[in-house]
């Protein structure tokens, strides 16, 4: 059997702004409402390549749970030290940006596998990048590199500024834009954590920052309208946290999980629900808080991101 891949790379802002959140949300709908309908694509995979929090992550439970394949750590793992090797003893950026290609092809076989047809398969990956868009840098791997090695466009995940300042969140988008243009195409971002005023709990506001945070939304979408209609401006979504549950956060409790985890699957081998779920099926299932958390999440994502529209931009760019 033949396969034809496609991918997603998804950037962000940093650590924290919602780039995994949001391949949850990207996930849920090409499997649920794409995947069936659609002949363009058959089957979705996720890949992290590069990483270097290891612990358990919401995402892993979401695609073991829905039978996605999934590889969640590496293989490119930025351990403590790893830069400074890279540095030290010359590492090949060209022989690291090898480990992904070929984990991507590992999973792409065992796609073709469990399909067990002779009819071409067309895969779409969604690639989730690590922390701020020149991370890796030094090692000659950051998300840009990694994106155009693997002729991935991007969807970048921005943050609107906790204290609404317009400037404050479109020149943070323009900077990592501009940083990612240079590699491959943005083809356009989603505007997460925005906070309803009425979800905050810390210090008041005065009424400038008020009638700021009522315009934020309108004032950002106003921008693309004028100044960016090359991007697309494919939704905000609000903070994921019900306000009843502010202190929601994923936390799997498991006794040296890490070490466990790094033993049997994930370093080196890949990640992939066949291998180690049926190890540690436990730690894959949701506890009824992130379940909560994911619910939420997943019906603010399908009313308010153009999911369908980013589907068709990411298969537009492959036919050029």
């Amino acid at each position: 059997m033949q396969a034809e891949t496609y991918k997603l790379f998804v950037s962000g802002d940093g650590s924290g702004v919602g780039k995994t959140t949001c391949c949850i949300g990207l996930l849920d709908y090409i499997k649920k409402e794409w995947i069936g309908k659609h002949q363009s694509i058959d089957e979705v995979a996720y890949i992290k390549p590069a990483t270097q929090c290891t612990d358990v992550q919401l995402l892993w439970k979401y695609c073991a749970k829905e039978d996605i394949l999934f590889r969640g750590i590496g293989p490119i793992h930025f351990r403590t030290g790893f830069t400074q090797f890279c540095l030290r003893e010359n590492e090949d950026p060209e022989e690291l940006l090898m480990k992904i290609s070929d984990a991507m092809e590992q999973m792409t076989d065992q796609i073709i596998a469990k399909r067990n047809s002779q009819e071409k398969c067309r895969i779409l990956f969604i690639i989730d990048g690590i922390g701020y868009p020149a991370v890796g840098s030094i090692c000659g791997i950051n998300n840009g590199t990694v994106a155009k090695f693997l002729n991935a466009p991007v969807l970048l995940i921005s943050k609107c500024c906790p204290f609404y300042s317009l400037g404050n969140t479109i020149d943070t988008f323009e900077r990592n834009c501009i940083f990612l243009d240079h590699y491959i195409p943005v083809l356009g971002t989603i505007f997460n954590k925005y906070i309803p005023l009425e979800n905050r709990e810390d210090e008041k506001l005065d009424e400038h920052r008020v009638a700021l945070a009522k315009d934020l939304k309108s004032d950002v979408k106003l921008y693309f309208e004028k100044r960016r209609k090359d991007k697309y401006l494919y939704g905000i979504l609000d903070s994921t946290v019900p306000k009843q549950d502010s202190k929601i956060h994923v936390t799997p409790s498991f006794t040296n999980l890490t070490q466990t985890l790094q033993k049997d699957v994930c370093i080196p081998s890949y990640l992939a629900r066949t291998e180690a779920v049926s190890k540690h099926p436990d730690m894959y299932s949701f506890t009824p808080q992130e379940e909560q958390f994911v619910n939420h999440f997943l019906n603010q994502f399908h009313s308010s991101i153009q999911i369908e529209q980013i589907i068709l931009d990411v298969l537009q760019y492959y036919q050029k």
